[in-house]
């Protein structure tokens, strides 16, 4: 039984990894996309194509996509580290 909750344990933990590795990649890819993004306005704000505000919108943005990204790490780390540590019911039964 005891090796049971283990490897349902072991399985919890894999899929939350997952789901985690999964959302830190479609944040980072976001991040990406909002970069190039100011990459390309940024030269035309310059030349007066594109409002400052635009940029700094921009900009602001690819700020609120960083820290999204470090709490998924943050939140990602938290519960993995959760789930690593003994239950209290595998403990009651050593």
């Amino acid at each position: 039984m005891l090796n049971n909750n283990w490897t349902d344990d072991r399985k919890v933990l894999a899929e939350i990894e997952q789901r985690n590795e999964k959302a830190i990649a479609e944040a980072e890819k976001a991040l990406e996309i909002e970069e190039k993004i100011l990459g390309d306005i940024g030269p035309l704000a310059e030349e007066g194509g594109v409002a400052r505000l635009q940029v700094e919108r921009q900009r602001q943005t690819i700020a609120e996509r960083r820290q999204q990204l470090t709490e998924l790490r943050s939140n990602g780390t938290i519960e993995r580290d959760r789930q690593n540590q003994p239950s209290s019911r595998s403990s009651q039964r050593n």
